[in-house]
């Protein structure tokens, strides 16, 4: 019969399955239970749907999250219960990762639609979604043996496995109802280099050169190999190695078992594959025979209906799929408890999944298709549909600088569609020459392409070969400036007649950002500029870029760079700066046809009191090239939002050099917000202000905020957690900085009691922690965070990493979280030394 499937008292319960016999009309419907102690022989006697007089509960294993028992039948049969653990720390971890419903689910919507000869019967599966707690009830393997990951398998195991495994996702591909399976990594590019540093620490010298290469270059193309949808999708058991397979032993019903289906997911036919293989046989055995295994498992799969799937196509997706096990090596240690069994099993899944990519020739096949991510279509050239947000831009920029130094220009065009304008923006500048701007922060929005008119100047731009060839042109009235920082005040310049008559040639390797939709590409720039009645010539280096999509200035400070050297080399990067989360950077250095990308950036450099910054120094990862630029002279620019915000964009034409004598020149932006006087930018004044107070504000904590949780002493702990470790990892697309209520919501014991902390800040103060009293009427939180005290305490201990919280999920962020980058940056008593120039 099919499984019934129903909602009761927000408990999500299913009881029956196809499997099981019609049980007796006067059988009530087993009811959830929460521990083992719960068992009754009547429970067991509807869930088995017959009489049980006696039964032995005994504990089998451990788990991350629940608790398993064996349950003997009146001293015969016996059959595995499976519930939540009675922690409601470690039951969050269950509930907020999925764990729990996946499995539940698995047995009430999968299983009964695939082969059996591999799943245990399942009698009982519910899950209350209220509280966290779940019941399942399934089959015995017993008698059957354990499989050991570490210890491998034999080849013939593992043709039992890759053939039953063939079965299993050969009876789902590619069902339309089951793409509900089909959710998100939980990393992608940026976080998993973010975790990087904490696991080579963590590790240290145990993980190899060669390793340590394998991870990095994984790293770098994640995105491109999460995206890829080129092998059948089916169901993907995640986490498919001998620990959670048991091996028939004579007098069982089954040669093999597979369990623990919590991580069940969405995916390549091939990936449970890839990484049992992988992780599971010996080197000597898995290089011998996995040709032979692979096509034992593509053999199954056509005999059992996939058609149009050929050998080259399987092995192509088994070498693609062998990533999963270096990523699973990677993530799986920052987000369990750490143990000396457990970091073992990990090196020994890295030493493998590594060399199982390398074997594979995998780096070459990721390689390639990153590679082609990399490339710019020339149909992006184009203008792109408009989406919904306020901020919404697609803009274009070119850098121009003559060979000797002297002279260069650049050129932007900014549509804002939905706000009704384009910010136009050009300039011409020189050495010892005042800086002649065409501005128009307001101009109308063309109705096609990239040309601009208004009552002082015309504009056009024209993409006169896709990815090859661009011209500008402009003819008007622009301003000059005998103070190069005038427009960073809003002050008004003298009236001066300006043409423009430039032509963009690509010499380099267009490169396509992978962290938002936008390109850039080298440039040699030829033509002329006028100013007045001089009329001046440009040959030399420029870069231009092509962006579109929200582009919120006002919620971040930034560095972008450029070089043009002596030897060729062409360069590129920007370095974000987030408040409250580490410094992401983006970008490529490229020679003789070569690409490179940055990932990392380390900038340093100081603001004058004009706030025109001086000499800028940048190293770059993982080329280790180190630059400095000192600029010849500034373009700046002014940008203000609608609501009052302002951005600085202290743009310079500057020279170049390298500690190996290299020569060149480039352009440079800095990204600055300021606060409404105009002294500097508000991430830094919060920064500031974090930095004066957080001992005052320490001191002012009352005594009741550490109320059942800790003692006093270990209370400072909870403090410096609170103002120190909140998680860095939402992606903020604002960073307003307001009077506003954080609330913390903290589970301090194993009943369930919460306690409520209202954290207040304020910029005409330090920030104060309350204890919010039961019907209390304060202010709406802005965002709301719930954790437990046991992590709180471990976090101030600095024993629980941040980034492995957040991916468990055991901090909860609800509200705004736009905002929880500000409430990060305004608690965070650290010094940022890479920024220590920008904190004048």
């Amino acid at each position: 019969m099919p499984s019934e499937y129903q909602e009761s008292s927000d408990i999500r319960r299913i009881s029956r399955f196809q499997i099981l016999p019609e049980r007796p009309p006067d059988m009530a419907t087993p009811t959830l239970i929460r521990s083992a102690d719960d068992l009754t022989a009547d429970w067991l006697s509807n869930a088995l749907g017959r009489a049980v007089r006696t039964f032995e509960v005994t504990p089998v294993g451990t788990g991350q999250s629940s608790s398993t028992y064996r349950i003997t039948i009146d001293a015969g049969d016996s059959v595995i219960l499976k519930v939540a653990d009675p922690d409601p720390a470690v039951r969050k971890t269950g509930v907020v990762t999925g764990n729990y419903e996946r499995e539940i689910h698995f047995y009430a919507d999968v299983a009964h639609r695939l082969p059996q000869e591999t799943l245990s019967h399942c009698f009982v599966a519910e899950y209350d979604t209220t509280e966290g707690y779940f019941t399942l009830l399934i089959e015995d393997a017993a008698p059957a043996r354990a499989g050991d990951q570490v210890a491998c398998c034999t080849v013939e195991e593992a043709r039992l496995v890759v053939r039953e495994l063939a079965r299993l996702v050969g009876a789902v591909v590619e069902e339309p109802d089951l793409t509900w399976l089909d959710t998100p990594w939980p990393v992608n590019r940026t976080l998993l280099g973010m975790m990087l540093p904490s696991y080579f620490q963590r590790f240290g010298d145990r993980i190899t050169a060669e390793q340590r290469a394998v991870i990095t270059t994984f790293a770098a193309g994640f995105d491109t190999w999460a995206e890829d949808r080129t092998e059948p999708r089916s169901i993907v058991h995640n986490d498919f190695r001998l620990d959670n397979m048991l091996f028939g032993e004579p007098g069982t019903q089954r040669e093999l078992a597979i369990v623990d289906w919590a991580t069940l997911k969405w995916g390549s036919i091939t990936s449970d594959l890839a990484f049992f293989i992988g992780g599971n046989l010996s080197l000597a055995d898995r290089r011998a025979h996995e040709q032979g295994l692979v096509r034992a498992f593509h053999d199954e799969l056509v005999a059992n209906g996939l058609a149009d799937f050929t050998f080259e196509d399987c092995w192509r997706g088994y070498r693609w799929m062998s990533f999963y096990g270096v990523m699973l090596s990677v993530c799986a240690p920052l987000v369990v408890t750490q143990t000396e069994r457990g970091d073992q099993l990990f090196l020994t899944m890295v030493e493998r999944h590594s060399q199982h990519v390398i074997d594979l020739g995998a780096l070459d096949l990721l390689g390639d298709e990153h590679s082609k991510n990399l490339q710019v279509k020339p149909e992006d050239e184009g203008r792109h549909d408009t989406t919904g947000e306020r901020y919404w831009n697609e803009s274009l920029y070119l850098d121009a600088i003559d060979e000797s130094g002297k002279v260069g220009a650049y050129v932007r065009v900014g549509l804002v569609p939905n706000l009704g304008h384009t910010v136009y923006t050009a300039y011409i500048v020189g050495e010892g020459r005042p800086p002649v701007a065409l501005i128009d922060y307001e101009a109308p929005l063309p109705v096609s392409g990239f040309d601009v008119t208004n009552d002082k100047f015309t504009a056009n731009l024209v993409i006169e070969e896709p990815l090859h060839r661009v011209r500008a042109t402009f003819a008007g009235t622009g301003e000059s400036y005998d103070d190069p920082s005038a427009p960073l005040r809003g002050e008004s310049g003298d009236p001066v007649a300006v043409e423009m008559d430039l032509v963009w040639e690509t010499t380099g390797l267009p490169y396509m950002y992978q962290l938002t939709t936008r390109f850039e590409m080298p440039c040699r720039v030829t033509g002329t500029v006028r100013v007045g009645d001089e009329l001046l010539t440009i040959d030399g280096p420029g870069q231009r870029d092509h962006s579109w999509g929200d582009r919120n200035w006002w919620s971040m400070d930034w560095t972008w760079a450029s070089a043009h050297l002596d030897d060729d080399t062409r360069m590129q990067t920007v370095e974000l700066r987030v408040p409250g989360l580490p410094v992401a950077a983006v970008g490529y250095e490229q020679h003789d046809g070569s690409l490179t990308e940055i990932s990392a950036t380390d900038t340093a450099y100081e603001i004058g009191g004009n706030r025109l910054p001086g000499r800028t120094q940048m190293t770059l990862d993982p080329t280790g090239s180190r630059y400095e630029w000192e600029p010849i002279t500034f373009a700046p620019l002014r940008i203000a939002s609608p609501d009052g915000r302002v951005c600085e964009f202290p743009r310079a034409m500057a020279r170049v050099t390298t500690p190996d004598g290299r020569t060149g020149l480039g352009w440079l932006e800095w990204g600055h917000n300021v606060d409404e006087a105009g002294r500097s930018s508000p991430l830094r004044v919060v920064r500031a202000v974090a930095e004066s107070s957080i001992e005052r504000a320490l001191s002012l904590v009352p005594d009741s905020a550490y109320d059942k949780v800790m003692t006093s002493p270990a209370g400072r702990l909870v403090v410096a957690a609170v103002f120190k470790a909140l998680p860095r990892l939402i992606d903020p697309r604002r960073a307003d900085v307001a009077d506003a209520v954080a609330r913390f919501k903290v589970n301090v014991g194993a009943g369930g009691h919460v306690e409520t902390y209202d954290l207040i800040l304020s910029l005409d103060g330090p920030p104060r922690v309350e204890k919010r009293k039961p019907r209390d009427e304060t202010a709406e939180p802005r965002v709301t965070f719930s954790l437990d005290g046991t992590d709180l305490i471990l976090l101030g201990a600095g024993k629980l990493d941040s980034v492995a919280a957040a991916l468990q999920r055991r901090i909860v962020i609800e509200g705004d979280l736009q905002f929880v980058a500000v409430v990060s940056q305004l608690l965070a008593g650290d010094k940022f030394p890479r920024q220590r120039e920008l904190l004048r």
